[in-house]
C-alpha cells in the first residue's frame, strides 16, 4: 500500500486524532495526538490492509520549559 493512502486511513479511522499530515521528498507522514499513538499503532500493525510491522521513525518536540513539554 502507497504511504499516501496509509495517512488517509489513519485520517479516515482517527478524523479527531490527527492534527496535521503532508508528504516531503517520498515521506508521507502524520501528526497525531500523544492519547492516541498506541492506538494508532495497533491499527497499522494490525489492520489486514495495512500490516505495518517495522517501525522506522517516531519523532517528538521537547518544548523546554514550557508544560507540557513534548
Amino acid at each position: 500500500m502507497h504511504p499516501d493512502n496509509i495517512v488517509e486511513q489513519i485520517k479516515e479511522r482517527f478524523p479527531d486524532e490527527t492534527t496535521g499530515s503532508g508528504s516531503a521528498y517520498g515521506q508521507s507522514w502524520a501528526i497525531v495526538k500523544r492519547d492516541k499513538l498506541l492506538d494508532i499503532c495497533r491499527f497499522l500493525k494490525d489492520d489486514p490492509d495495512v500490516k505495518m510491522d517495522y517501525l522506522i521513525d517516531l519523532t517528538a518536540v521537547d518544548w523546554l520549559p514550557k508544560s507540557p513539554r513534548f
